[in-house]
């Protein structure tokens, strides 16, 4: 799950800081992978995407998900 901070942060404010996509792991399988975020509206908040996510090979729904930032976390540099 993200943290309580981040599930407020959304598409608009990923991409403003140069993510394009979000990585996503499975808390059941621990499988790993990206998705794009292009498609998703911008007030689209990242605990929605997470709660959308589904892992692919073992169904599960409890899905972590952060943001790809291509520079490192914005506010940490």
């Amino acid at each position: 799950m993200a943290e309580p901070f981040e599930t407020l942060i959304t598409v608009a404010d990923m991409r403003a800081h140069g993510a394009d996509a979000v990585s996503a792991s499975c808390w059941r399988c621990n499988r790993f992978w990206r998705s794009p975020i292009f498609a998703l509206p911008p007030e689209t908040t990242l605990a929605k995407v997470q709660a959308l996510m589904k892992c692919h090979d073992c169904g599960n729904d409890r899905v972590h998900v952060t943001p790809v930032w291509p520079n490192g976390e914005p506010g940490l540099q």
